[in-house]
């Protein structure tokens, strides 16, 4: 229905929570349970394989005049260069049976990793800044998932040693730039499909009437809503709230009006922006104007046919 809202819930017990919300502020809802799918596809190989690849791409870019493609593919390149490096070293510098770095040690990667914007130039000590502590960490994770360390409650413990070059790998492609499909120099690709279930719940249009935006958002903040559902659920909420705004006040300054009047005289009309005041140019037909006018009327806010719109004159709201 023109004017429902869906709200994306990751967790039942949230959805819950929203219609709870919804209901105290008088409007009607449902909750519906979907099936998605979510893809992902993975190339997989060892690291002299992956380091390999990430230089062939790098220089196909370039050749194509991408650069931007290519830059990424080269730090790609040298990053995971830096983690078969790193691995090299801690296998090359312990015995077996060594603690070979404490949870606190990869505690601190991941704090430098998202706190410091560098380390001094020359400086390449592991974990002296964000994409030595990147690597650093990605190469305990690397030697713990081949088994060349064991990760026990004080650290990772090396357990064998093989050549850093050796070790599998695997990269999600969903952050790459587009690849060579034809050009995978022996690694595998390996598509993963995942279901799960997620939790919607449906507002009807009298959301845009009995509750706040401001509120909704607020209460949804702390729920397990995806950013980019919250994200359009505001401009959604925000953009509605106007159009339905500038049609009752056509039609309460009109007195009687038609769809055809107000479509004409809302096509087009500049408003002031809510954000930055820059100016926002209002673009609708008739049929959107037809099924707005048509919800409101159902809502008891607007009255009478397409042909003769008047303002209600306080019915009994219809649901």
């Amino acid at each position: 229905m023109v004017l429902e809202e869906r709200v994306i819930f990751e967790v039942a017990e949230d959805a819950t929570e929203f219609v709870a919300f919804l209901k105290k502020k008088d409007c009607p809802c449902r909750k519906e349970v979907q099936m998605i799918t979510c893809d992902e596809t993975w190339l997989s190989g060892t690291l002299d394989q992956v380091i390999s690849w990430l230089g062939a791409e790098a220089a196909r870019c370039q050749e194509n005049g991408e650069d931007a493609d290519s830059f990424w593919f080269g730090k790609a390149g040298e990053y995971h260069q830096n983690v078969r490096d790193i691995s090299q070293n801690i296998m090359e510098e312990n015995t077996v049976g060594d603690l070979v770095s404490t949870r606190d040690e990869l505690v601190d990667d991941i704090v430098n990793l998202i706190t410091e914007t560098g380390g001094e130039p020359g400086d390449d000590t592991p974990g002296s800044n964000p994409r030595d502590s990147a690597a650093h960490s990605l190469a305990l994770l690397t030697l713990a998932q081949n088994g060349v360390v064991h990760e026990e409650p004080d650290g990772f413990r090396l357990e064998q040693v093989t050549p850093a070059g050796s070790l599998h790998i695997s990269l999600n492609l969903s952050i790459f730039p587009p690849i060579e499909l034809d050009g995978e120099m022996g690694l595998t690709r390996i598509h993963d499909r995942d279901f799960r279930l997620i939790h919607v719940v449906v507002a009807d249009p009298l959301i845009h009437i009995t509750c706040d935006p401001g509120e909704i958002l607020d209460f949804l903040d702390e729920l397990s809503v995806p950013d980019d559902v919250l994200d359009a659920l505001e401009e959604s909420l925000a953009s509605t709230a106007l159009l339905i705004s500038l049609i009752v006040r056509e039609v309460g300054q009109a007195g009687v009006t038609d769809v055809a009047t107000l479509a004409a005289s809302l096509n087009g009309v500049e408003v002031t922006g809510q954000e930055d005041g820059t100016p926002v140019r209002i673009g609708l037909d008739e049929e959107i104007v037809s099924s707005v006018v048509s919800v409101l009327r159902k809502r008891d806010i607007l009255a009478g046919t397409d042909q003769k719109i008047r303002m209600a004159g306080g019915r009994t709201r219809r649901r």
